[in-house]
C-alpha cells in the first residue's frame, strides 16, 4: 500500500496544486488576478504536458481551462504589490498574497514567482521594478534581515510607494529612515482580525492608483531604455503625450511617489527625439514640396507653384529650427513675388478661342469649341453659359453699355444675348464663317467680318444689315473701331490692315506683314493702330498709317492683341503659348508664361489692372499687370556689357560690343557717343566728379575720356582682352585686369605704375576700395585677391568660389567684400578676407555684384535674365524681371535712388528704387498674402482638390 501511495507523488501532489488553485478561480468568477504566473506557471505547464500522456487520473476541464487562462492573459505591463518579509513570517506573507489575490491584486510573492535556477537577487530587483507597491511586513526578523534592507535600498531608489503593515511589534527607532515616514497597518489592531485590518491595507492601495500605475511604467521603460541605451525604446506619439501629462500632473499635485530623475529624463529624451523625428519629417516634406514648387515654377504653373510653397509654409510649427523657417520663407517670398497668373476660369471639354471684360469689369465673356458663351464674374465663378450656336464661337464682344453680348461663329451667325441669358437677335447674312465681332463706342453698330471675304456693318437698334464692305481678297480675321467711332480697322489673310470711314468707304490700306495679319486694334487716344501677323511681329502705325516700329519677340503667330486703357501697354498673344506685355514705345516689358498651347486672344480688364488670356487649353488665365516696370532704353546696337553712374544727376556711362560707350541721362537722352575701340568695349567706369571715363576693350587697350568725348590717353600693355577696369574714388588711379592674367595700375596722366601677376586665368573684374588703398581683382581661377594700391604687394587671397568668379565690389563703408561668378553664388567677405556668407538663389552664371551707397544691400546681375537685391544676412529682398537675355551688369546710382543694369537684349533698364517692392521673409506676412492671392483660384476652380481648396482656411 505504501509502495502504491508513493508511486508518482509529485504527479498527484502537483495535481492537487491545480485542482486547488482552479478550484478558487472558479469560485471567484474566474478572478484573474488568481491566475498562474511566473514561476508557477513554467513549472504547472511542465505537469500538464505529462498528465496529457496519462491514462488514469489525467487533468480536468476545469484544471486545463485554468492553465489555458494563465497562459492566455496579457504580459501584465506591471503587478499590483511587491511582498517584501523575513523567511520566519512566511506563513503571515503567504496569507497576505492569497487574500490579495483573492481582492483582485496581482502580487510578486518570491515563493511564486522565482524560478528555480535563476539569478535570484535580479529576479528580486526585477519583481521590485515590476510592482506599483512596495509592501513591507514589520518583523524584528525582517527589519534586522540584510536581504529585507537590500529590497528597501532598490525600492527606495525607484521612488516605489512603501506600504507597511505591522506583524510582530519592533521598535520604530530599529525601522530603516524611509519605513520610518510611513504610518503601518498595525495587524495588531481589531482584537488581531485579520480581514478586518487586510481592508484597511486594500483601501490604502488603491489609493491614487492610477497615479503608483503609471509610475511604474513610466520606470521600468526609463530602466530598459538605459540598460540598453537604445532610443527605439522611448516613447512615441499618444503614448509620450500620456507620459508628458502624467508628469505635469505628478508635479503639480506633487503626488506620492514623487516622478524619479530617471523618468524625467525618460520623457525629456522622448520628447527630443519625438521633435526630432517631426522636424526631420517635417523636413523631408518640405524639401519635395520645395522641389515640386520649383518643378512647377519650371513648367510655368504659377499657381500650382505657389499652392505648393503654401502647403510647406503650412507645415512649419514652433518645433521647427529657425533656418529650415528661414529657407521655407524665402521659397514662398520667391515664389509669391514671382507669380503673375492670378486665377483660371476652366469649364471641361472647352478650348477657349476668345475672351472679353464688361466694360464695368465685373463680367468676362470666353467663348470656344463647347458652342457655348460662358460669363464668369470677376472673380471667377461661372455664372452663366448662353447656348444657342452650330459650330464654334470665335468672337465675342460687350455692348458699351455693358447690357448685351454679341458672339461671332462658325456656324455663319452673330447672336445678341443680355446679360441674364436672353436670345436678343440673331444677325443672319455672311455667306460663310464669323470670325469677330465688335461694337461702335456709341453702341449703335455692330461690326462682324467673315470668311466670305466681307465686312458687315447691323444696326443695334433694328438689328438689320446697314451696310457691307468689300475689298478684301481673302478671310476677314478682325475688326475694331476707332475710340470716336469714326473709323473702322479690319484685317485678315490677304496680309492687309484696311481703314474704313464709317460710311463704309475705304480710306486707306496698310501693307507689311508678310503673310496673314490675324488681329487689329486702335489705342485709347486713336494715334496708335496695332496689328498682328503670321510673320510673328506686331506693328505699330500711326493713325495716318505710317508705320512706326516693327516688334519682334513672339516664336509663332501673332493672333491676339490689345491696349491698356490708358494705352501705355499693349497686350499680344500668340500661338507661341505666350501672352506678352510691351510699353507704348514697342519695347517689351515682361512675357506671362503658363499656356499650354495656343493663346488664341487677350484682353484687358477695364481698370488695366488685369489681363484675361484665351487658352486653347481649355483655361481663361488671369494676370495680374498692376507691376513695377523700369525706365528701358534701347541703347545699343549690339550686348550691353557694362554700366557706370557717372555723377549724382544720374547720368549713366554704357559700354557695348558694338565697340562704343555711351552717355545717358535717366529719362532716356543720349548725351555723348564715344568711338574709337577696334573690339568689344567689355568695361566701362566714371570718376567720381562724373568729369572722366576709362573704357577697356578687347582690342587690349584702356582708353581715358573726357565727359565731352575726347579721347585723353590710350594706355597699352596688356597682352590679351582687358575686361574690367575701375577708377579709384580719388581719381588719381585706373586699374585695369585683362584676359593675360594681370592687373595693371595706371595714373590718370596714363602712366603704368604696377603690374600685378598672381592671377592664373583671365581677370574678369577689379574695383578700388572706398579709400583708393586697396585693389579687389575677380579672376577665372576661381580666387579674389587683394593688392596694395601704393606697392603692388598681395594682401589677402579669396578662395571659396568652385568655378570662374567674375566680379567683385568693396562696400562703401569698408567693411565687407562680396563676389560672384559661374558657381552661381555670391560670397560675402569681412575685410580681412574671412568668409561669412553664401548666398545663392540665381539659376545661371553670375556676371556682376555691387553694394548699394550705404552698404546695406547688394545687387547681382545673372546670366537667368535676372537681377536680385540681397540684404547683407543673405535674405533675397526682390528679383527684378525685365530684360530679356543674359545680365552683365548692375549698379546703384550714387544718392541710392536708381538701380541701372544692362543686359544682351541690347536694353539699359533704370528702376526707380522707391518703387520696387522688397519682399518679406515674415511667414505669417507672407502666408497672407499668398492666401490673400490665392483666394478667388481656391474658391472657384473646379479643378482643384478639396484638400488644397482648404489649405488657406485651415490655421497655421
Amino acid at each position: 500500500l505504501i509502495k502504491v501511495l508513493h508511486q508518482d507523488s509529485l504527479y498527484y501532489k502537483q495535481h492537487k496544486v491545480v485542482l486547488t488553485k482552479s478550484l478558487k478561480w472558479e469560485r471567484q468568477n474566474r478572478n484573474p488576478s488568481m491566475l498562474l504566473r511566473g514561476y508557477n506557471l513554467h513549472q504547472i505547464e511542465a505537469w500538464l504536458r505529462l498528465a496529457k500522456d496519462r491514462p488514469h487520473q489525467p487533468a480536468t476541464e476545469l484544471q486545463k481551462d485554468y492553465i489555458q487562462a494563465s497562459l492566455d492573459q496579457p504580459k501584465e505591463t506591471s503587478l499590483d504589490v511587491f511582498i517584501s518579509y523575513s523567511r520566519a513570517n512566511s506563513d503571515f506573507a503567504r496569507k497576505l498574497n492569497d487574500a490579495l489575490q483573492v481582492q483582485g491584486k496581482t502580487t510578486w510573492f518570491d515563493q511564486e514567482s522565482i524560478v528555480s535556477g535563476s539569478d535570484f537577487q535580479q529576479e528580486i530587483y526585477h519583481g521590485i521594478e515590476s510592482c506599483d507597491n512596495f509592501l513591507f511586513v514589520i518583523s524584528p526578523n525582517s527589519v534586522n534581515s540584510p536581504y529585507c534592507a537590500g529590497e528597501v535600498e532598490h525600492a527606495i531608489k525607484l521612488n516605489k510607494r512603501f506600504v507597511t503593515v505591522l506583524h510582530r511589534s519592533v521598535s520604530p527607532t530599529s525601522l530603516h529612515s524611509e519605513l520610518a515616514k510611513i504610518q503601518w497597518i498595525d495587524f495588531y489592531n481589531n482584537d488581531g482580525d485579520f480581514y478586518a485590518n487586510f481592508s484597511e491595507l486594500v483601501r490604502t492601495l488603491d489609493t491614487n492608483r492610477e497615479h503608483v500605475r503609471s509610475h511604474t511604467k513610466w520606470s521600468r521603460k526609463a530602466l530598459e531604455w538605459r540598460q540598453k541605451d537604445n532610443e527605439d525604446l522611448l516613447l512615441r506619439g499618444s503614448e509620450l503625450v500620456i507620459a508628458q501629462n502624467w508628469l505635469e500632473r505628478a508635479d503639480q499635485k506633487k503626488t506620492i511617489p514623487l516622478a524619479t530623475e530617471l523618468q524625467r529624463e525618460f520623457i525629456e529624451a522622448s520628447h527630443a527625439l519625438d521633435i526630432r523625428i517631426e522636424v526631420e519629417k517635417i523636413k523631408a516634406e518640405i524639401e519635395v514640396l520645395s522641389s515640386l514648387s520649383q518643378t512647377r515654377q519650371i513648367l510655368n504653373d504659377q499657381l500650382g507653384a505657389l499652392v505648393v510653397s503654401v502647403k510647406a509654409g503650412k507645415l512649419l510649427s514652433a518645433k521647427v529650427p529657425p533656418e529650415i523657417k528661414q529657407q521655407t520663407a524665402q521659397m514662398l517670398s520667391q515664389t509669391l513675388y514671382g507669380t503673375q497668373e492670378y486665377n483660371r476660369l476652366q469649364k471641361p471639354g472647352n478650348k477657349v478661342l476668345n475672351v472679353s471684360f464688361s466694360p464695368d469689369g465685373n463680367l468676362i465673356a470666353s467663348v470656344g469649341t463647347d458652342l457655348g458663351v460662358h460669363l464668369w464674374s470677376r472673380e471667377g465663378a461661372l455664372l452663366n453659359t448662353l447656348m444657342g450656336h452650330e459650330d464654334w464661337i470665335h468672337g465675342v464682344s460687350f455692348s458699351p453699355d455693358g447690357k448685351m453680348i454679341a458672339s461671332a461663329s462658325d456656324d455663319g451667325t452673330v447672336k445678341l444675348w443680355g446679360l441674364e441669358g436672353t436670345l436678343i437677335a440673331t444677325l443672319k447674312g455672311h455667306e460663310g464663317k464669323v470670325t469677330s465681332v465688335s461694337f461702335s463706342p456709341d453702341g449703335k453698330t455692330i461690326a462682324s467680318v467673315s470668311a466670305d471675304r466681307t465686312v458687315r456693318l447691323w444696326s443695334c437698334e433694328t438689328h438689320c444689315l446697314e451696310t457691307t464692305l468689300s475689298g478684301h481678297e481673302d478671310w476677314v480675321r478682325d475688326v475694331g473701331f476707332s475710340p470716336d467711332g469714326q473709323q473702322i480697322a479690319s484685317t485678315g489673310y490677304d496680309g492687309t490692315i484696311r481703314l474704313w470711314h464709317r460710311d463704309g468707304t475705304l480710306s486707306q490700306i496698310l501693307e507689311g506683314h508678310e503673310g496673314w495679319s490675324l488681329n487689329v486694334c486702335f489705342s485709347p487716344d486713336g494715334q496708335l493702330i496695332a496689328s498682328a501677323g503670321a510673320d510673328q511681329t506686331i506693328k505699330l502705325w500711326s493713325y495716318r498709317g505710317e508705320l512706326l516700329k516693327t516688334l519682334h519677340s513672339h516664336s509663332s503667330v501673332v493672333v491676339g492683341l490689345s491696349f491698356s486703357p490708358d494705352g501705355q501697354m499693349l497686350a499680344s498673344s500668340s500661338l507661341d503659348h505666350t501672352v506678352k506685355l510691351w510699353n507704348r514705345d514697342g519695347i517689351l516689358l515682361t512675357t506671362f508664361l503658363g499656356h499650354l498651347d495656343f493663346v488664341w486672344n487677350v484682353s484687358f480688364s477695364p481698370d488695366g489692372k488685369m489681363i484675361a488670356s484665351a487658352g486653347f487649353d481649355g483655361i481663361v488665365r488671369l494676370w495680374k499687370t498692376d507691376l513695377v516696370f523700369p525706365k528701358i532704353i534701347e541703347a545699343h546696337t549690339d550686348q550691353i556689357l557694362d554700366l557706370s553712374f557717372c555723377s549724382h544727376d544720374g547720368t549713366i556711362a554704357s559700354a557695348s560690343s558694338d565697340r562704343t560707350v555711351k552717355l545717358w541721362k535717366t529719362d532716356g537722352t543720349l548725351l555723348q557717343t564715344f568711338e574709337g575701340h577696334g573690339d568689344w568695349v567689355w568695361g566701362v567706369s566714371c570718376s567720381a566728379d562724373g568729369q572722366l571715363l576709362a573704357s577697356c576693350s578687347y582690342d587690349q587697350t584702356v582708353k581715358l575720356w573726357h565727359r565731352n568725348g575726347q579721347l585723353l590717353h590710350n594706355l597699352e600693355g596688356h597682352g590679351a582682352g582687358v575686361m574690367g577696369v575701375d577708377i579709384s574714388p580719388d581719381g588719381q588711379w585706373i586699374a585695369s585686369g585683362s584676359a593675360d592674367g594681370t592687373i595693371k595700375v595706371w595714373s590718370c596722366e596714363g602712366q603704368l605704375v604696377h603690374t600685378l601677376e598672381e592671377h592664373r586665368n583671365w581677370v574678369w573684374g577689379v574695383h578700388f576700395s572706398a579709400d583708393s588703398q586697396r585693389i579687389a581683382s575677380a579672376s577665372a581661377d576661381g580666387t579674389v585677391k587683394v593688392w596694395n594700391r601704393e606697392n603692388g604687394s598681395l594682401l589677402l587671397t579669396l578662395e571659396g568660389h568652385s568655378d570662374w568668379v567674375r566680379s567683385v565690389s568693396f562696400s562703401p563703408d569698408s567693411q565687407l567684400i562680396v563676389s560672384a561668378g559661374d558657381d552661381r553664388t555670391i560670397k560675402l567677405w569681412s575685410y580681412d578676407g574671412d568668409l561669412l556668407k553664401t548666398f545663392q538663389g540665381h539659376n545661371y552664371h553670375i556676371h556682376d555684384v555691387s553694394f548699394s551707397p550705404d552698404s546695406q544691400i547688394i545687387a547681382s546681375a545673372s546670366a537667368d535674365k535676372t537681377v536680385k537685391l540681397w540684404s547683407r544676412d543673405g535674405g533675397l529682398l526682390a528679383t527684378l524681371q525685365s530684360h530679356q537675355n543674359t545680365v552683365y551688369a548692375v549698379r546703384f546710382s550714387l544718392d541710392g535712388k536708381h538701380l541701372a543694369s544692362i543686359s544682351a537684349d541690347k536694353t539699359l533698364a533704370i528702376w526707380d528704387r522707391s518703387q520696387i517692392k522688397l519682399q518679406s521673409f515674415a511667414l505669417d506676412e507672407l502666408m497672407a498674402h499668398s492666401c490673400q492671392w490665392l483666394h478667388n483660384y481656391l474658391k472657384t476652380n473646379p479643378t482643384i482638390n478639396e484638400t488644397d481648396r482648404n489649405i488657406c482656411t485651415e490655421k497655421l
